[in-house]
């Protein structure tokens, strides 16, 4: 049960100073974002890792938001911070794949050895959030329960499943790499929002 703890301070004191998480996109989508906000289900250049063609049941019918607790984790583009205080954050799915898991049509799992130890108490097939040792999609989009902590405690990145307000974000900075410096990063980040 130290985890649990661990995990609930971290998200506790991630809050304190006005609760804001961050978002990097291109400077074209940064202007009409200060203007409009960020929206669910975004379409044309808004599109990004949250075009996947599993997003939308993974997340029961929408395309959410995804922010990052830190600035600047991604690449190249204009990072907005964002005040999410009263906002829902939950489990970024996408970003768990990153750190292993594997998707079946309504859940995630992990090879035994791969699991997260955040998750490992949680991935037990006995409790009511786990079956088989998978964790359903509908778990990681509910707000405030013990996987969505542990997850967003992993990635460090959260979805928000609600249009956000013009009035909560605000410019902080315009990452720029060179070619040479991250190639990779360049090809695998570019027009992401993030």
């Amino acid at each position: 049960m130290k985890l649990k703890n661990l995990i609930n301070y971290l998200l506790e004191e991630t809050t304190k100073d006005g609760e804001y998480w961050y978002h990097t996109t291109s400077p074209e989508n940064a202007k009409l974002i200060l203007q409009g906000g960020l929206r669910i289900n975004p379409s044309g250049k808004g599109k990004s890792r949250a075009s996947l063609d599993w997003m939308p049941k993974a997340y029961g019918g929408i395309t959410p938001i995804f922010l990052s607790r830190k600035p600047g984790r991604y690449h190249n583009g204009v990072v907005l911070k964002v005040d999410v205080s009263g906002l829902d954050l939950v489990a970024d799915i996408p970003g768990l794949v990153d750190f292993g898991g594997r998707l079946t049509e309504d859940s995630i799992y992990w090879d035994e050895e791969e699991t997260p130890e955040e998750l490992w108490d949680l991935m037990d097939p006995d409790t009511e959030e786990s079956v088989n040792g998978e964790l359903s999609f509908e778990w990681l989009r509910e707000p405030n329960n013990d996987i969505s902590r542990a997850a967003i405690a992993i990635t460090d990145t959260a979805a928000v499943m609600e249009d956000i307000g013009p009035g909560r974000i605000e410019v902080t900075d315009i990452i720029v790499e060179i070619a040479a410096e991250n190639n990779s990063g360049l090809k695998n980040n570019a027009n992401k929002d993030i």
